[in-house]
């Protein structure tokens, strides 16, 4: 039986990797709901820190710089604007 299509990206509800992340170009954004503050990654370095792990766990990984708490981290991977 044949796999489907997923255009490359892989279903919804699957690990979206720090690789895949990098394949198509994305950032990975850190944001304390704390603070607030915002730090862009480039997942290739995420990566060679903390291996080739699901994007969305590299929160539970990581400090807020300002805060000095982990509890608050939050993880999105996004194409990002110009602006930003």
């Amino acid at each position: 039986m044949a796999m489907p299509d997923t255009g490359g990206r892989r279903k919804r509800g699957s690990a979206w990797s720090l690789s895949n992340a990098h394949e198509v170009g994305q950032l990975v954004l850190v944001r304390c709901g704390l603070c607030n503050v915002k730090r862009w990654y480039q997942p290739g370095d995420l990566r060679e820190i903390f291996g080739d792990i699901e994007a969305e766990l590299v929160g539970n990984k990581m400090t807020c710089e300002r805060c000095g708490k982990n509890e608050f981290m939050h993880v999105e991977t996004q194409n990002p604007s110009a602006r930003e």
